[in-house]
């Protein structure tokens, strides 16, 4: 574990797909509490950075820590408690659709270790309410529209206070009001609970709307872009 006051900290990272080098000498940090987006066109690189923070692919070179965790040491049974630190969001939701809202979210919860069912539903009560969807306890994902079903994913998301969430072009598939409303979500989340964000899109209306720090996956490396105000 470290001490870093950054939830990423890599220096000279190499990241890798297989053994094709996908980003090379990458230098990123990301502070606790930070909201931090990652821009660049497609097959730069961007998800291989987001997957490799996760654990998804090995990080075989460079110093990378990530919520404490030294992913150039990082053990496979150490894997699950790193990504309890982390909440990940995706485009396509992810959701297992044969189960209501609540069994996702109860899923999540028993997967990480939780047994109390008092807890788990207080729990599931709590991110529900911070994502304004209480009344979708016992919906279907298929019956939900494409901006609830990413709510439901920034809930589960949100289930063990992570201390950074990955989002993989989390409006890639919504309409820009819908994009609009759960930016909104994602700031308040940052701002109010303190959860750093580092967020992958293309969307350059988000850029301007809710300006944030910006990093881009360009040849083959990330590179500082700017800093806008908050």
């Amino acid at each position: 574990m470290s001490l870093t006051e950054n939830v990423i900290d890599i220096k000279n990272g190499n990241i890798y797909h297989d053994e094709a080098l996908i980003l090379n000498s990458v230098n990123l940090e990301v502070k606790k509490g930070e909201f931090v987006y990652m821009i660049g066109k497609t097959g730069t690189g961007k998800s291989s950075l987001l997957k490799t923070l996760y654990a998804e692919l090995p990080y075989k070179s460079g110093t990378g820590i990530v919520a404490g965790f030294d992913l150039a040491n990082l053990k496979e049974s150490e894997i699950p408690f790193l990504r309890r630190k982390l909440g990940i969001v995706f485009q396509n939701f992810e959701l297992l659709m044969d189960r209501t809202v609540d069994e996702n979210l109860q899923f999540v919860l028993e997967s990480t270790g939780w047994t109390d069912k008092k807890k788990i539903k207080n729990r599931i009560d709590t991110v529900l309410g911070q994502v304004g969807i209480q009344s979708k306890h016992f919906k279907m994902p298929s019956t939900l529209s494409g901006g609830e079903q990413q709510r439901v994913s920034i809930a589960r998301a949100l289930l063990n206070n992570p201390s950074l969430i990955i989002a993989d072009e989390p409006t890639g598939s919504l309409d820009p009001d819908t994009s609009d409303r759960i930016m909104n979500l994602l700031k308040k989340i940052n701002q109010d609970v303190g959860t750093a964000v580092f967020m992958a899109t293309h969307n350059y209306h988000i850029l301007e709307k809710f300006p944030a720090r910006i990093v881009r996956c360009a040849e083959g490396t990330i590179h500082e872009e700017q800093i806008l105000s908050m």
